[in-house]
């Protein structure tokens, strides 16, 4: 079904201009699904993470894990603590965090403060963060809320940056893979389509579909009617990564499956959404840069592209295991106190909502890999 740009925000009717654009002058008339999220979500003047738009909570379009409260990021941070303390056994240079994705600073906030409640401090002094940053709009509240901690905290616009100099230490992401921009296939009695964006300003945006290239390698046993997603660049994404961390760790938190949990044959696989005030949008193409664009993610890919670049991953797990573990020494201690106050209260209903095995306990997995 063809859709309008949304008229209620100029900066997007301006976006929606630059994707009819794109779309005109492209040879087949159509750009990839994966070129209008790229453009949807970072277009630097309305994308809608580059521009600043995107709002996390009760007044946005989406809740995550640092969202729920501090909690999250302590025990992100006792799980640091470990891998710190592991990698100063030999010494070498300065210790690094890296993390991706950072949207407003909070979960860096989180772990920094708490951080040096888990290691000595002859580790914290040397401990150092860095974002991986390329908006203004987003570093500007990152500064904003990393103030404090001064020359401590520092920022680069990619990945890129880091290679000259790589770190030991942890590579970190919260929610970053499944905003990716993805490729869409799906497979008919012919073969394998990819799915497109085309239209006009007279006649909207709408989903097509051309001939797939056959070099990308998607399966032939596939069923009709299955769809294949594939995060674009993902490879080459693992490849800067690995570029950058000498030794260490990367630990990524998102929502996704693997191979053998992907719905049966008989259905379709698709699960690219849009969200716009936490409601679900029927079309995918509605409200450009104002919407929220996501998609599960192939943990299976994900380690067929992390192995590829020399990393060595460990066993999927579920953010309700992962939280857990990394909270025994907590829990117990409170164990030991008998009386809990409020501060510690507070943290453990948050623990729960985080854990909570019909919600993000098992709805969230958790990658790791190492070098």
């Amino acid at each position: 079904m063809p859709t309008r740009a949304s008229t209620a925000d100029p900066d997007s009717t301006d976006l929606i201009g630059r994707i009819y654009q794109r779309i005109a002058t492209s040879e087949s008339n159509s750009i990839t699904v994966a070129e209008f999220m790229r453009m949807a979500l970072y277009d630097l003047e309305a994308g809608y993470y580059a521009s600043g738009r995107a709002k996390i909570g009760r007044e946005g379009d989406f809740f995550t894990s640092v969202s729920v409260g501090e909690c999250f990021g302590m025990l992100v941070a006792r799980w640091i603590a470990g891998v710190m303390n592991e990698l100063t056994v030999d010494g070498g240079s300065a210790l690094e965090i890296v993390e991706l994705g950072a949207f407003d600073g909070q979960l860096a906030n989180d772990v920094l403060r708490w951080l040096p409640e888990f290691v000595e401090p002859p580790i914290w002094e040397e401990i150092r963060y860095t974002i991986v940053e390329p908006f203004a709009p987003l570093r500007g509240r990152q500064e904003e809320t990393l103030e404090s901690y001064g020359e401590r905290v520092r920022w680069v616009e990619d990945l890129a940056a880091i290679r000259s100099g790589p770190i030991r230490g942890v590579m970190l992401a919260n929610e970053l893979l499944d905003a990716m921009p993805v490729r869409q296939f799906i497979r008919n009695d012919s073969g394998w389509m990819e799915r497109m964006a085309s239209g006009d300003a007279e006649n909207g945006l709408r989903l097509s579909e051309v001939e797939a290239d056959q070099n990308i390698g998607l399966p032939e046993s596939a069923a009709v009617g299955s769809v294949m997603e594939r995060i674009e660049g993902l490879d080459a994404f693992f490849r800067d990564a690995s570029a950058a961390v000498k030794e260490g760790r990367v630990l990524f938190f998102d929502y996704g499956f693997v191979e053998e949990e992907k719905p049966v044959e008989s259905k379709r696989a698709e699960t690219l959404r849009a969200y716009f005030a936490h409601e679900y949008l029927d079309n995918i193409l509605e409200r450009p840069g104002e919407a929220d664009l996501t998609a599960s993610v192939d943990f299976s890919h994900v380690a067929n592209c992390a192995d590829a670049a020399g990393f060595r991953c460990r066993p999927l797990t579920d953010q309700h295991r992962f939280l857990t573990e990394a909270a025994k020494p907590w829990l117990q201690e409170l164990e030991s106190r008998g009386e809990i106050d409020d501060a510690s209260a507070k943290l453990l209903r948050q623990f729960q909502t985080l854990t909570h095995p019909g919600d993000m306990g098992r709805k969230f997995r958790v990658f790791e890999a190492e070098r």
